[in-house]
């Protein structure tokens, strides 16, 4: 029934998605993703990069890093 699913987990592993602010004395500041290493380093992935009213959806290895980013990390 429709109600039965609705009591299915979304993924079989326990993994969350969560938001973190990126702030001006970051290691990570200034960097790109793929010399942060987020995956094999932290074993998360950043999904999304919230820049002021801009929003970068799946991001690419050369994407930069900047103060104040909001990252959304899977992981």
């Amino acid at each position: 029934s429709r109600d039965d699913e609705s009591k299915l987990p979304l993924a079989p592993w326990s993994h969350h998605l969560t938001k973190l602010t990126v702030s001006s004395n970051s290691p990570i500041a200034g960097s790109t993703l793929e010399k942060v290493g987020s995956q094999e380093t932290f074993g998360v992935i950043i999904a999304a990069i919230e820049r002021g009213d801009h929003r970068i959806l799946a991001p690419r290895g050369m994407q930069q890093i900047f103060p104040g980013d909001r990252l959304q990390v899977l992981g």
